[in-house]
């Protein structure tokens, strides 16, 4: 069900920028991921060189991606573009 917000957000939200629907949903999604943290030690355990590590590979994957994606349903419509990356792990 929230993997489907990924291609109605951007078409409910056509007035905003690729950008600024993608901080939104790091927003949303780090908020959540602080909240689920604390349910178990596992996370708590790593150490600061991990937590700098996962950042950087968040906020250069995913943000390039998301907004690569936001793009395309605004193109070519979400339909095709969930065809388009459905596939991908």
């Amino acid at each position: 069900m929230v993997w489907g917000l990924t291609f109605l957000v951007p078409t409910v939200l056509e007035g905003y920028s690729p950008l600024l629907i993608t901080f939104g949903r790091f927003a949303a999604h780090g908020l959540l991921s602080c909240i689920l943290s604390q349910a178990g030690p596992g996370l708590r355990a790593l150490g600061r060189e991990a937590w700098k590590a996962a950042a950087a590979f968040a906020l250069l994957g995913n943000i390039g991606y998301d907004v690569v994606l936001v793009q395309g349903i605004r193109q070519v419509g979400a339909p095709l573009v969930a065809l388009i990356t459905g596939p991908f792990p």
